[in-house]
């Protein structure tokens, strides 16, 4: 693979949770100990170490299948413990930034894991048939990875490999992967379309409830207008007629408030949201009504119970377009 514009850093492997999650130290962060999340890889869930019943329970919202228990043991095969592997992230901010940037929803590092073979353990695992090619958080960096893995999934999907021959491995539980990517590819444009125009605008960059947390925190505090790029999860009601709209993250809550959602403008921003952004029924095997989960708001911020907010009182202060496209 080429090489890349990303920062680097090692690392040590202390445990494979399952396929696509592991434990590490940070020799270059004092050797602290962080929970990674791989990037592109989306595994079935497996049965914990400790749970002796093997019963066919569901964990968050996806089915425990024997896929997933053989996907954890391959990870553990080309993941050893103690290994020494080279973690790359997604864009080349300085390591700090990146530690503190990358994190997915559970405050998880969000990175790839390249062995120390050089080996890209992502492709592997897609190329096997462990993992469909995960792109509902974007696009693989740089462009090559991408790619590659691509052609991984086309290869494993073309020889039945694993999840692509899931009829076979999990008969009476399966994940419709052919319904899955369609919504999943249709996220990672939206994500493309933002970071190609943060990229073509340097000095109106847009901010990312992921990445820019704390810049967004603190242009709450001074009650400072901005635009915004977030995930929307689901509608929360507060009272007789005030709502919230809470993001993806448990670890960075961010919420757009509707204060009046019996207005008529309040209906149209709920109708909006409903059809175009939630989704409905999505239990990690369907999508009844797949909404791409993220868009742009713009308003004043404010820190609420020391978490910010956009308060949104009209239809046009969301929508999926960056400025610059408007």
């Amino acid at each position: 693979m080429p090489e890349e514009t990303q920062t680097k850093t090692e690392a040590v492997v202390v445990a494979v949770t399952d396929g696509d999650t592991i434990r590490v130290t940070l020799p270059a962060a004092d050797d602290r100990e962080e929970t990674l999340r791989i990037l592109a890889l989306d595994t079935e869930e497996c049965h914990n170490d400790n749970d002796l019943s093997r019963k066919a329970i569901r964990k968050g919202g996806k089915p425990i299948t024997n896929l997933g228990n053989k996907a954890k043991e391959r990870a553990r095969d080309l993941l050893g413990i103690g290994d020494t592997v080279m973690l790359h992230f997604q864009d080349s901010s300085p390591l700090d930034e990146a530690l503190a940037r990358h994190r997915g929803n559970y405050g998880r590092l969000l990175c790839y894991v390249v062995q120390e073979n050089g080996q890209d353990f992502q492709e592997t695992m897609i190329r096997e048939g462990w993992s469909p090619y995960m792109s509902k958080y974007g696009y693989a960096r740089p462009a090559e990875r991408h790619y590659a893995y691509i052609r991984a999934e086309a290869l494993a999907q073309s020889e039945g490999r694993g999840i692509w021959s899931y009829t076979v491995f999990n008969p009476e539980r399966f994940r419709r992967y052919e319904r899955l990517l369609p919504w999943w590819h249709l996220r990672a444009r939206v994500i493309e379309t933002f970071r190609e125009h943060n990229k073509r605008n340097p000095g109106r960059k847009i901010l990312n409830t992921r990445t820019d947390y704390e810049l967004i925190r603190s242009k709450a505090q001074l009650n400072e207008s901005a635009v915004v790029f977030t995930e929307l999860r689901h509608i929360s009601l507060l009272g007789a007629d005030k709502a919230v709209v809470n993001t993806g993250s448990d670890t960075q809550p961010f919420k757009l408030f509707i204060p009046d959602f019996y207005s008529w403008e309040g209906q149209k921003i709920l109708r909006l949201l409903e059809h175009r952004y939630l989704t409905i029924g999505y239990d990690g095997s369907t999508v009844e009504k797949g909404g791409t989960n993220y868009a742009y708001a713009y308003g004043p911020l404010k820190l609420y119970n020391d978490e910010p907010e956009i308060t949104i009182t009209e239809v046009s202060q969301i929508t999926d377009a960056p400025p610059s496209a408007d």
